[in-house]
């Protein structure tokens, strides 16, 4: 049953999407009172929407898991409970957006806003005097570039499906600035999530023969490798060196803390420490009394200690545990394979595939940090949705921009 998106909750949507990255407590209010709205009024109208069983149980098993846990813990309940808010929100906006309907202008309105916002940010950021790219309300350095890696995607799905070459020349336009911020940034990181997913999406348009897409792509990624090694930018001499002493593309101390990780995992490795406990859990005194448990000796210089693991798996498996971990997993495939197989249906998929590339370059970013919390996992999770929502019962599927919408797809109160 089609429950279509109410004039209010596109409002709210809107100013989510413009204040995400730019200021703290407008975005909280935008984000729970489109939540507290939606919920409100689908009890009203006795109509939830509907969404694909496989999307939406998972980020509620997810959920649940992260409050059994908190039962589980002998520790601080209330401060572990609060920490599973974020995630809650992540997948309380995700589950309500996908189970909305959508106009084409609707959709439109809420890209050009988040464009907007980024870019409001950045200009904030310098007005204010901190450091190039800065989002404020996303904050480190790491995290914007998350964002903005995940903004960088959604671009380039707009420049590989525009319709006109106005269209083709602004999505460029906006995909290159993005890059450059994110270069900026220094993150390998995101770098790194931003190469994978071209691969991806590479291996899919050769595999369905589009070889136009998949030219571009290659093109875009071939300029893109020789550019960072020729103009020597900064983290590429930094990966160099990293690599020279670890002999790995992962630095050594990233080994280091991962080495430790792994251990403390096998302590709870059902439902784990809690969520934000990572730093309890890997604590020098609880690494030291698990290795020296199993009757070896503990130095401490051989690990090295954070509050999270700079990785998205292992810091989920020690707060929250290998069901969870795994329940994530299949949500990922899930949305992968509703959204690449319509992205292989349609010759015009901007929804889809940014969907796609959301997921794409959320979870490889979570090879090197800890993706999926706060702005950026709200980000994922927005675009997440209107791409499923779009697969879902979508209409104008052949365009990124509206052009006529039916009087059924438009917004109704």
């Amino acid at each position: 049953m089609n429950r279509h998106i109410h004039p209010v909750e596109l409002a709210l949507l809107l100013g989510l999407a413009f204040f995400l990255p730019l200021a703290e407590a407008p975005k909280n209010v935008f984000l729970f009172g489109f939540i507290l709205f939606w919920v409100g009024r689908s009890a009203v109208l006795g109509n939830l929407g509907s969404a694909p069983l496989l999307f939406w149980l998972p980020l509620v098993g997810i959920v649940l898991l992260s409050w059994l846990s908190v039962l589980n813990l002998t520790g601080n309940k209330w401060t572990t409970f609060l920490n599973t808010l974020d995630f809650l929100s992540i997948a309380l906006l995700t589950i309500a957006v996908a189970r909305s309907q959508f106009s084409a202008h609707a959709r439109t309105s809420i890209l050009l806003s988040l464009v907007a916002g980024v870019l409001a940010s950045l200009v904030e950021g310098e007005l204010r005097g901190g450091r190039f790219p800065s989002l404020k309300s996303v904050g480190h350095v790491n995290q914007t570039a998350i964002y903005l890696a995940i903004a960088c995607a959604v671009s380039l799905s707009a420049f590989l499906t525009a319709t006109s070459k106005l269209q083709k020349l602004c999505a460029l336009a906006v995909f290159c600035a993005f890059s450059l911020f994110i270069v900026a940034t220094g993150s390998r990181n995101a770098v790194y999530a931003l190469a994978l997913t071209s691969v991806v999406l590479t291996f899919l348009f050769l595999v369905t023969k589009d070889w136009r897409r998949a030219l571009t792509l290659l093109s875009l990624f071939v300029f893109g490798g020789v550019a960072l090694t020729l103009l020597r930018v900064e983290f590429v001499v930094k990966q160099r060196d990293a690599s020279r002493v670890s002999q790995s593309v992962v630095d050594e101390a990233r080994l280091r803390l991962w080495r430790g990780g792994l251990l403390v995992v096998e302590e709870r490795p059902v439902l784990g420490y809690g969520v934000g406990n990572f730093g309890v859990a890997h604590s020098s005194a609880n690494l030291r009394r698990v290795i020296e448990g199993r009757g070896e000796p503990f130095s401490e210089g051989s690990f090295l200690f954070t509050d999270h693991a700079h990785n998205l798996t292992l810091n989920w498996l020690i707060e929250r545990g290998l069901i969870a971990v795994l329940l994530l997993y299949v949500w990922v495939a899930f949305v992968l394979s509703i959204t690449l197989r319509e992205v292989r249906a349609h010759t015009e998929p901007f929804w889809p595939l940014s969907a796609a590339c959301a997921v794409l370059v959320s979870t490889f970013c979570g090879l090197g940090n800890t993706s999926w919390h706060h702005e950026h996992g709200i980000l994922a999770g927005l675009i997440i949705a209107l791409g499923v929502s779009y697969v879902v019962r979508g209409s104008n599927r052949s365009s990124l921009l509206p052009r006529r919408d039916s009087a059924q797809d438009r917004c109704t109160s």
